[in-house]
């Protein structure tokens, strides 16, 4: 039996940093959200340099803290925990060549 879980999964602008979270702008709903820095991924090529203004993100929703606003419907999702790894897994190791 696969055990599903809540994911937030939608485009995202970083507006803050700090040890052990990370505030993003939802471009969706507006919304601020505060996440766990060692639980999401960002879904960009280079990993280690820099940030695109807009990229795609994806955590689960237990390590996402809404500041202001709301998540919508679209931007979540429902997968594994195996297919969340999988993601992290083709992401975090990636180094522009």
């Amino acid at each position: 039996m696969f055990d599903f879980e809540d994911y937030f999964r939608g485009d995202v602008t970083l507006i803050g940093k700090s040890l052990l979270n990370s505030k993003y702008l939802l471009h969706s709903t507006k919304t601020v959200i505060k996440v766990k820095n060692h639980n999401h991924v960002r879904l960009i090529w280079d990993q280690y340099g820099w940030l695109p203004e807009v990229f795609e993100m994806v955590a689960p929703m237990r390590a996402v803290k809404i500041v202001t606003g709301h998540i919508s419907e679209a931007d979540k999702t429902r997968m594994t925990r195996d297919e969340y790894n999988q993601i992290r897994s083709t992401y975090q190791h990636l180094r522009p060549r």
